[in-house]
């Protein structure tokens, strides 16, 4: 157990030798029981395995640098749901730019935020949060995924679960969320050369940002089983 856990443990929690905790060691989690405590070090002592508690689809949410606190928002729900990887993208319509100092420092708030998630929601994996990227770095990772979702406001064809209809369970989901001002048409057309690219709608109303990025990756998980 870490020095920022075991604090928690003993001044909030009040735990004490004898005590049983769930343990997230990722990949696994676990039942553990106190042993003895010293100082600020907590001993443990693994008692039984518990069942896995992650999705087999991994889900890659490609999201849009949006302003003020809503990315933390984004990712605190986004590991609730399942995600495993968050990968913020500069867009055109971006109103927010990071330098490279600003970056990973936000980067590092946010890899914080979903750690918290993870023990909040009894997840065995920590999602990863990268460093804020350009569209074209974006577009080179994008061929990693099976199927990249693109939910964008002028498309009315494609519905979202025809863009899944040949989708799998296990399968490697990226989801490609705008900033505030939504994805510009010049990138739509940048990525309709992809072969796995699906350009999709989410429906007649306009979502916000953080509420289309989560409405899209709980969609996936319940669309390929996961909530069974």
């Amino acid at each position: 157990m870490n020095q920022e856990d075991a604090k928690h443990a003993l001044r909030v929690l009040r735990l004490t030798p004898g005590d049983t905790v769930e343990l997230i060691c990722p990949p696994n989690r676990a039942l553990a029981d106190i042993i003895s405590i010293e100082n600020h070090d907590v001993l443990l002592e693994i008692t039984r395995l518990l069942p896995s508690t992650e999705a087999a689809t991994r889900i890659t949410l490609y999201q849009g640098l949006p302003k003020a606190d809503k990315m933390e928002w984004i990712v605190q729900k986004g590991t609730e749901l399942g995600c495993r990887r968050f990968v913020p993208v500069s867009m055109k319509r971006s109103i927010v730019q990071m330098d490279q100092k600003d970056g990973e420092r936000k980067t590092e708030r946010w890899q914080k935020i979903v750690r918290e998630a993870v023990k909040q929601s009894g997840r065995c994996e920590i999602p990863e949060v990268m460093r804020p990227v350009s569209f074209t770095k974006a577009v080179s990772m994008f061929e990693e995924e099976d199927i990249l979702l693109v939910p964008w406001e002028d498309e009315h064809a494609l519905s979202f679960n025809a863009g899944l209809s040949d989708a799998v369970k296990g399968a490697r989901i990226g989801i490609l969320i705008g900033p505030e001002g939504g994805i510009d048409s010049d990138e739509i057309e940048e990525l309709r050369p992809l072969s796995n690219v699906r350009i999709v709608t989410l429906g007649p109303r306009i979502m916000r940002t953080e509420t289309a990025a989560l409405a899209s990756v709980a969609a996936v998980s319940c669309r390929l089983g996961e909530w069974q």
